[in-house]
């Protein structure tokens, strides 16, 4: 409790304005960062810039969507995640000035530093797919994600009530957060299906933009015999571009073939 006290008061009374690593970003990658330089630079050194109260372990979103773990089990509020001998401002960094080592806070506050770790994260842009957010927002029972927490929670009910029908899974041709996600979902899904005696009537589709399953040789050969043995159907170079909630159809891009789209029924 005390050391939770000491965050809060350093976080809200602090006025430092330089510091030695300035880090932008509060989730896994900016944690870890401060929490290893943290061991080497002296107090007052390190200041991580991030509004958050809560942080979110987002590699846990697979455990969700496959229901062994709940949203709320994969979170933590932030005090107890900041490396106590750092100091967290809690704004968002507005801009930053690598010219003049400074960052702008949507407060109007400017920070300086000497050395600068950019560890935001992104931003998925799902409006980016034709039809996504309203299916996503209007029909969980069909069309669901992983990547964000307010759609994440819907995964499980959609997986476990399917009883037949078409589950297909994507890779975007985008950058994403860890390319390994929409695998282990799928096979976390697929084996949610045979606990639940359905995996006969239900046709599991991995869609990835990618010429191959897996973008590191070494493990796309073992992943193309897991796909082998699960029965999971493989295609390569598609590009999920729109969502047909009405009619319950994905339509994908041929990346081989520009302007060429196939279209596949979200059950059957």
């Amino acid at each position: 409790m005390n050391s939770v006290y000491h965050i809060i008061v350093r976080r809200l009374s602090t006025q430092q304005n330089h510091y030695k690593l300035v880090i932008i970003g509060s989730g896994c990658g900016g944690l870890a960062c401060a929490s290893k330089f943290a061991k080497k630079l002296p107090k007052d050194n390190i200041a991580i810039i991030d509004k958050t109260e809560i942080h979110t372990y987002q590699p846990g979103w697979t455990l969700v969507g496959a229901g062994l773990k709940t949203a709320e089990e994969v979170e933590k509020p932030q005090t107890q995640c900041i490396p106590s001998n750092t100091t967290w401002i809690q704004s968002n960094a507005n801009q930053v000035e690598p010219e003049k080592n400074h960052v702008q806070l949507d407060n109007g506050r400017k920070i300086t530093y000497d050395y600068l770790i950019v560890a935001a994260g992104m931003q998925v842009n799902f409006n980016k797919i034709k039809g996504a957010i309203d299916a996503l927002d209007n029909d969980p029972q069909h069309v669901v994600s992983i990547y964000t927490r307010k759609y994440v929670t819907n995964v499980y009910n959609a997986l476990n009530n399917l009883r037949a029908g078409n589950a297909i899974f994507t890779f975007p041709a985008t950058t994403i957060k860890c390319p390994g996600a929409p695998q282990k979902i799928m096979y976390l899904a697929e084996d949610l299906f045979r606990k639940n005696n359905v995996r006969d009537k239900i046709t599991v589709t991995y869609n990835t933009s990618l010429p191959v399953i897996f973008g590191v040789k070494k493990y796309a050969a073992a992943l193309m015999e897991v796909v082998k043995k699960r029965n999971i159907q493989l295609n390569t170079r598609l590009n999920l571009v729109e969502v047909r909630k009405d009619s319950k159809e994905a339509i994908f891009e041929n990346l081989d073939q520009p302007g060429t789209m196939k279209t596949f029924k979200v059950n059957r």
